[in-house]
C-alpha cells in the first residue's frame, strides 16, 4: 500500500511538473500562431 501510494504520489508530481513546463510552452506557441494569422491577414487585406 505504501509502495504504490509513493509511486502514484511520484506519478502525479512529474505530471504537474511537466504540466508547469507546458503550459508557458502552449501558450508561448498559440499566441505565435495568432501573431502569424495576423500577420497574413494584414498582408492579404492590404494586398
Amino acid at each position: 500500500m505504501q509502495k504504490s501510494l509513493s509511486s502514484s504520489y511520484l506519478w502525479a508530481q512529474t505530471f504537474i511538473t511537466s504540466f508547469h513546463f507546458m503550459l508557458p510552452y502552449s501558450f508561448y506557441l498559440s499566441a505565435y500562431h495568432s501573431i502569424h494569422y495576423y500577420f497574413y491577414f494584414s498582408i492579404f487585406y492590404y494586398l
